[in-house]
Parts: structure tokens; C-alpha cells; sequence
């Protein structure tokens, strides 16, 4: 939801002035990027006690 969120404004902002969204998009991609490495590395540990827990 966040970064939906975030992305409209960018969308928005690019509309209005072109060059002045670059350096917020590329820090919305670097900040969407971290999260999804965070919550992958989250993941990963909580299947592998599910699937222990089921067999």
C-alpha cells in the first residue's frame, strides 16, 4: 500500500516538472528494494518453521 501510495505522488510530481521526480524515484526504488529484502529474509526463516512444524 505504500509504495502505491508513493508512486501516484511520483506520477504526479512528474507530471508538473519532469526532472524533479528522478531523484524521488530513484529513492522510492532503492527504499521498495530494502523493504522487499527485509521481508524475504523474514519469510524464508517462518516457512522453514511451518513446514518443520507440519512434517
Amino acid at each position: 500500500m505504500w509504495f502505491e501510495l508513493v508512486t501516484k505522488i511520483d506520477i504526479d510530481i512528474h507530471k508538473k516538472n519532469r526532472y524533479a521526480s528522478y531523484d524521488l524515484r530513484r529513492k522510492i526504488e532503492m527504499q521498495h528494494e530494502e523493504f522487499q529484502k527485509m521481508t524475504e529474509r523474514e519469510q524464508v526463516p517462518l516457512l522453514k518453521c511451518i513446514s518443520s512444524d507440519l512434517i
